[in-house]
């Protein structure tokens, strides 16, 4: 089976909970199935959008297609047409059976949308709250009254 497991950062340079799990879970399917990565990075030396590919230093058989997505003003964005362009392109070249999707944050929510369009089954492990508030945690300081949902996320 192909596997393109979609993830907002990836270890080595990203090394928080959801990105470490997605590592551990792609050296594994690597095993028996052909996993690639779409993910993001930061690179202050080259532009947004840059597109590069490279592999897991941990494991070669998985293959890591980045675009730098750096500046603040698109960091803060939830839809971009340039990532979203080369997402359709990494699926149109390596036709996965199953998008596995990790996490969109930094990247572009029309992922799902597109994954869709090309007919591509989608798995969607949720790490927390974003798809709910942007700030992923879901925080709820003090809200008035007490039931009073998304305070810290309107």
């Amino acid at each position: 089976m192909k596997i393109l497991k979609v993830i907002h950062g990836y270890p080595p340079t990203y090394n928080a909970g959801s990105e470490v799990y997605s590592q551990t879970l792609c050296h594994e399917l690597a095993q028996r199935h052909h996993v690639e990565v779409f993910t993001r990075n930061e690179n202050i030396l080259v532009s947004d959008y840059q597109y590069t590919q490279t592999q897991d230093p941990l494991d070669k058989r998985v293959r890591l297609h980045s675009i730098n997505l750096l500046r603040e003003r698109n960091l803060l964005k939830y839809s971009h047409d340039a990532v979203n362009t080369h997402f359709i392109s990494v699926c149109e070249r390596f036709k996965p059976d199953i998008v596995h999707i990790g996490h969109l944050n930094h990247l572009s929510i029309d992922i799902v949308e597109h994954a869709w369009q090309l007919g591509i089954p989608i798995v969607y492990t949720l790490h927390d709250y974003w798809l709910m508030c942007p700030r992923g945690q879901f925080l709820q300081r003090n809200s008035t009254p007490p039931d009073l949902p998304q305070e810290n996320c309107a």
